[in-house]
């Protein structure tokens, strides 16, 4: 297992919202197993880095025959949530 991990901001500046609930997120591989399936989890983060913490509902699980996958990595695989997670403003998540 070789995880991996990208940071992001939900930005609302001054509008009063508290945060948005995650329905789908894209993923571009440039190259995937044919094997093994691929585990999305949405983590909180502290001073940068992820921690062992995951977001209630952010996980999402596809199967090998599910990922999609180019030699430029320009085709989505695209992870729904069945409990779409609540991603608070001006936090960072990973």
């Amino acid at each position: 297992m070789k995880p991996i991990a990208q940071t992001f901001l939900v930005f609302q500046p001054n509008t009063g919202i508290d945060g948005v609930f995650l329905s789908k997120i894209d993923i571009y591989f440039k190259t995937i197993s044919s094997t093994y399936g691929i585990t999305l989890q949405i983590r909180t983060v502290e001073n940068g880095y992820p921690t062992s913490s995951v977001v209630s509902g952010g996980v999402s699980y596809l199967t090998a025959s599910q990922t999609r996958s180019s030699d430029t990595a320009t085709i989505a695989t695209t992870f729904n949530f069945a409990t779409m997670p609540f991603l608070q403003t001006n936090k960072q998540y990973a």
